[in-house]
């Protein structure tokens, strides 16, 4: 059996998570019987979701080993299209799940790409924050957070086989605050990126875009020099397989999306050639000041051109 606590939860957002819609937040972290994924399991999943019109933090418990399986078969009932925050989610929680998941046949993996993860920001940058370790609770000292719960991770497993002997409720009580003050400190940690340069954080945030023809998409990949770009792309939709090459320009529709295009420079502007692509029927002489602008090479116009390939395949 799996035991069930819910608490209505108001949050303040730092002002570097706004550029998302709150609403897809979906702030987790997992408590352990061990690292091995393969052999070890999962006791307790605590989440903040937005359920209506108010966040919810949920946590879920595992009364005994055996009740792994349903403990993730209701942890992944809540998920929808979420943007995960974690921390050290990407490395450990992620994957963790994805195994316990895989290892009970169940048809569902959490998306890594969906998951910004403060601790690759905060270890990218030890040199700048001069921490002695990148621990949670330290980051929390530096930020003058000071928590309730006192045990480790460590502790928390012997307190969980413990638990499973005794049933103490006292013990169950101390496990459940440890995770609880792990999720809802989370978000006030996000405030460790004023201290760090905006380009190093948005280096690990998800490239998050939307669009009529391609839904939901997540730029993987990007690559641009003076001779021709590259884009790889995930998408939500399921799109028929295209492959489309055009005079050096090329669109790969399958799993992802994969876009190449040549490149020219005006001055200091750099343009996607359009006169290569002759799918699209244009040439960028014949052009508007307005629509030249729209092929200057970043990656919404990239993107906008790719789309507006497949509409031509999918017309």
């Amino acid at each position: 059996m799996i035991k069930i606590y819910k608490e209505n939860i108001k949050l303040d957002f730092p002002e570097f998570l706004t550029v998302y819609d709150k609403k897809n937040y979906f702030i987790f972290d997992i408590e352990t019987t061990g690292f091995d994924r393969k052999n070890s399991s999962v006791m307790l999943i605590g989440f903040i979701y937005y359920n209506i019109d108010h966040f919810e933090l949920i946590q879920l418990f595992a009364e005994s080993l055996d009740d792994e399986k349903d403990l993730l078969l209701e942890f992944i009932s809540y998920i929808e299209d979420p943007i995960f925050i974690t921390y050290n989610g990407y490395a450990f929680d992620v994957p963790y799940i994805n195994k316990r998941l895989e290892h009970y046949n169940i048809d569902f993996s959490l998306n890594n790409n969906m998951n910004f993860d403060i601790y690759r920001v905060i270890r990218s940058s030890k040199k700048i924050l001069n921490l002695e370790n990148h621990k949670l609770k330290t980051i929390e000292r530096f930020l003058g957070i000071y928590r309730e719960d006192e045990i480790s991770g460590k502790e928390n497993i012997k307190l969980y086989f413990e638990y499973i002997k005794t049933k103490d409720k006292g013990i169950m009580k101390k496990i459940l605050l440890h995770n609880n003050e792990d999720i809802k400190y989370l978000i006030p940690v996000f405030n460790i990126l004023n201290h760090i340069p905006n380009h190093i954080s948005y280096k690990f945030m998800p490239d998050i875009k939307y669009r009529d023809i391609l839904g939901r998409i997540i730029i993987l990949d990007y690559f641009s020099n003076k001779n021709y770009i590259e884009i790889n792309i995930e998408t939500n939709k399921t799109l028929k397989n295209i492959v489309h090459y055009d005079n050096g320009s090329e669109v790969r529709v399958s799993n992802l999306i994969y876009g190449k295009f040549k490149t020219f420079k005006i001055g200091e502007y750099h343009f996607i050639d359009i006169d290569n692509i002759n799918i699209l029927n244009s040439k960028f002489n014949d052009l508007t000041f307005e629509e030249k602008m729209n092929l200057l090479v970043n990656k919404n116009n990239i993107i906008n051109i790719i789309e507006e390939i497949i509409k031509r395949y999918l017309d």
